[in-house]
This record gives structure tokens, C-alpha cells and sequence, in this order.
């Protein structure tokens, strides 16, 4: 049995504790295999809902929308997503965003996203405790997402990472500054179907874009693609394991042949 196979018994106990009691409940950090296992339980169990599983309303909470890496959330009866949402903007009580900043910057290392991830396993720290962290490109260090009850141990004992030392401290959600860098992308589609753009976006045929999406490794706004002929909307966010993501724009113009000129925003 692997991982995902233990994953989804864990989920509907999970989703039954918080039908039963009334309370909320979620996981640790789930990478995108395990999301997608999830997703195909979930669209089998209730294809007409895309947002309760095992009778229960779920969300996924990455720290930031862009997060690859997210908790699955189980909310009871009294809280809604928009109340999830906000309460979390101010409280952060399940996902805080650490700063980690080298002591002396004249002297760090240029240090990787496998450099940090290496230096918190080395404290004991499992993979499911922490999210995303996004490495500076300036060199001035990281912010990385973790779950509340191993902040503690990050920024009282993170102190070296490889051979540079550092320090870490919690930041404010409001004090998150991470800014994607995107590069600009247009082309001709024949219609806003999704294979139609995501061949446009990572170069592909149309054929391998479909096979993309039915074998389910597409996610629009992190939920997994409906089907290849699905529509895209101005400002959704696309992306494709192994491949990367982008954000669509939209429609820009129409060629004399009657094409649509689509713009992304490519994740750089």
C-alpha cells in the first residue's frame, strides 16, 4: 500500500471527526500527488460538489494562492470559507510565514530551496509539517510556510543553513512580500479550451495537452481540470505538473483568420 492509499482513510476520519464533533480539522502540508489522490476520491464520491468530501465542506490553504503545498481544511457547520479566509489573514492560526535571513549577508552562500529543506529535515522536521518556500533571488534569505505547532522549534533552532548562519523569525501575513516574477506570453489559440492554451503555454501538441489534463495533472485555481474542452476565464491560474504554471489573461485581439490572440503571465 502507498502513501496516497493511506492518505484517503486518514481524510474520511478526519472529515468524520469534524461531522461528528462539530469542530475543525485538517491535515499536515500535501504535495500535489497527494492532492490530486484526493481529488479523484472526491470527484467520484460527489461529482456534482467540488468542495465537500464525506458529507463535510473542505478548502485547501497553502499560506499564499499561489501555494503549491496545502493543508486540507474540514470546517464545521459555524465557519465558512470567507470566515476561514479572514481569520487567517489576521490570526495565521494554522500556517505561519517565517522569514529566514542570513546573519551576515557579505558572507552567505548562495543557498537553494534544497539547501533550506535540508537544514529543517536535519532538526527532525517532517516534509508534512512544511509548505512552500520561496528562495530570494536577491540572496537575502527565504520565506518558508510551516504549521503553527513547529514554529518553535524553527526559529529557536535554525541557526545554520549549509555553512551560513541565520536567524528566523514569524512575519505577519501582512509582511509577506513574495512577488512572483512572471514572463509575458501571447499567441494564437483557435478557442479558450484549456489544451488549447496550455499547448500555447509549455509548447506542447494539442494531443499531449489533453493527455495532460486526463491524466490529472492540470489544476485551475488549484482545483484539477474538469475536462480538455473546459473554458479558461480571464485571471484563473493554470498549472501543469512538470511542466509549471501561469496565470491567463485573456483574449488580446483576433487574427484576420478568425484566431483568438491570448496573453499569459508565465511563471518565471
Amino acid at each position: 500500500m502507498n502513501d496516497t492509499e493511506l492518505l484517503l482513510p486518514h481524510l474520511r476520519d478526519l472529515a468524520r471527526r469534524t461531522f461528528e464533533g462539530d469542530y475543525e480539522t485538517s491535515t499536515g502540508f500535501l504535495g500535489l500527488a497527494e492532492q490530486a489522490a484526493f481529488f479523484t476520491a472526491q470527484r467520484k464520491e460527489n461529482p456534482q460538489r467540488r468542495d465537500v468530501f464525506a458529507g463535510v465542506p473542505f478548502l485547501l490553504w497553502g499560506g499564499t494562492p499561489e501555494a503549491e503545498r496545502r493543508i486540507l481544511v474540514f470546517l464545521p457547520s459555524y465557519q465558512d470559507p470567507e470566515g476561514f479566509w479572514e481569520r487567517e489573514k489576521t490570526d495565521a492560526s494554522l500556517i505561519v510565514p517565517i522569514a529566514v535571513r542570513p546573519r551576515g549577508p557579505r558572507f552567505a552562500e548562495e543557498l537553494t530551496h534544497r539547501d533550506f529543506l535540508g537544514a529543517l529535515m536535519h532538526l527532525g522536521i517532517t516534509r508534512d509539517r512544511i509548505g512552500d518556500i520561496a528562495v530570494r533571488p536577491d540572496g537575502s534569505g527565504a520565506i518558508l510556510f510551516a504549521l503553527r505547532d513547529i514554529c518553535e522549534v524553527v526559529t529557536g533552532e535554525l541557526t545554520r543553513v549549509r555553512h551560513t548562519a541565520v536567524e528566523a523569525s514569524i512575519l505577519a501575513n501582512a509582511a509577506v512580500d513574495i512577488c512572483p516574477v512572471f514572463e509575458e506570453r501571447s499567441g494564437s489559440v483557435a478557442s479558450e479550451r484549456l489544451d488549447a492554451v496550455l499547448a500555447l503555454a509549455f509548447r506542447l501538441s494539442r494531443d499531449k495537452a489533453k493527455e495532460l489534463v486526463l491524466r490529472e495533472l492540470v489544476f485551475v485555481d488549484g482545483l484539477p481540470a474538469l475536462s480538455p474542452d473546459q473554458a479558461l476565464r480571464p485571471g484563473v491560474r493554470v498549472s501543469a505538473r512538470g511542466f509549471g504554471k501561469f496565470v491567463y489573461d485573456g483574449p488580446a485581439a483576433t487574427s484576420k483568420k478568425g484566431r483568438l490572440i491570448v496573453q499569459l503571465q508565465m511563471y518565471k
